[in-house]
């Protein structure tokens, strides 16, 4: 019986010498690669760029990337999502896992369409740190407010849906409902049209483009320029962002101001799950169409214009 107690005995010491062995021949663990996320040349666009963490812990990882947002210049990995003056002055992650970024005042200085960017780029590479399970702005130790009052609050990858430059060559076929005027000039009148587009490109920035270009059937007329010109539209949290080069309001067509304008919020909210619209004139939100009407609003799907109700899905 002792025989036996001691055999197993030398049998378990040889087996834990074994693992000891075999575990520190193992190379430690590796970092994955991630997705930086940057503002393209134009910036009206983000670019993903590959990048390899150095660090590995949540609280490593997040330190290594906050060093790299602040980074101006050829070093940060492309053209620096966060503008020269704009800055992380300090950052921490909650119990819950919400990585709190608390940003120097100057953020607040930032046009709409831009500050949409560099939030939706921001979570976007900040959600891939381990354990990470949202992310939150502050300016200073103040939360981030919408440009209506209320607080932004926890983001994650899916608040966004943006425009990203790509050179993917696949194509798809869509179906957009278009909203342009009919000889009167005083009501809207839905046009259904099949468009073949390379997938990269989001469905809301190929339906504005295809407004700007006119429409096909009989009886119906433009709304706005085919000069118009589409620098940036981003969806976030059921708002729709549309930025417009100057030729939206200063070569405006003869037609009173609501029609281009509800021709822009109904096409948007038909092909895309917003529920609202705000456009903006060459990155200021304050512009206005025509005398009266403000683009600094949130605007709704307008029913009133139509010459037939829109069907329900």
């Amino acid at each position: 019986m002792k025989k036996t107690i001691k055999r197993t005995a030398v049998f378990l010491s040889a087996a834990l010498l074994l693992c000891i062995h075999v575990m520190a021949s193992q190379p430690e663990e590796e970092g994955k690669e991630i997705t930086l996320y940057r503002i393209n040349s134009a910036e009206n666009a983000l670019e993903a760029v590959a990048y390899m963490p150095a660090e590995t812990t949540t609280s490593e990882m997040a330190e290594e990337l906050v060093q790299l947002f602040d980074k101006k210049g050829e070093d940060a990995n492309g053209n620096p999502i966060l503008p020269d003056e704009v800055r992380i002055a300090s950052w921490s992650v909650t119990e819950e896992g919400v990585l709190e970024l608390h940003f120097t005042a100057d953020y607040k200085e930032m046009a709409g369409t831009r500050e949409i960017l560099v939030r939706a780029g921001t979570v976007k590479t900040f959600m891939q740190v381990p354990d990470v399970t949202g992310v939150s702005f502050l300016i200073g130790e103040d939360p981030l407010m919408t440009q209506r009052g209320g607080e932004v609050g926890v983001m994650t990858g899916d608040s966004f849906v943006e425009l990203f430059s790509s050179d993917r060559e696949s194509y798809r076929y869509d179906t957009f409902t278009l909203y342009f005027t009919d000889k009167s000039g005083e009501n809207l009148v839905p046009e259904t049209r099949r468009v073949y587009y390379r997938s990269s490109i989001p469905k809301m920035r190929v339906a504005l483009e295809q407004l700007a270009k006119g429409p096909i059937d009989k009886g119906h007329y433009p709304t706005i320029p085919d000069s118009t010109k589409l620098n940036t539209v981003i969806l976030s949290d059921k708002v729709c962002y549309a930025d417009f080069d100057r030729a939206f309001t200063d070569q405006a067509l003869a037609l009173e101001p609501q029609i281009p304008l509800y021709s822009v919020v109904n096409t948007l909210i038909a092909n895309t799950e917003a529920e609202k619209v705000e456009i903006s004139i060459a990155g200021n939100a304050e512009a206005k169409l025509g005398d009266d009407i403000e683009l600094y609003n949130y605007y709704q799907w307008n029913e009133d214009l139509l010459n037939e109700p829109r069907e329900e899905e």
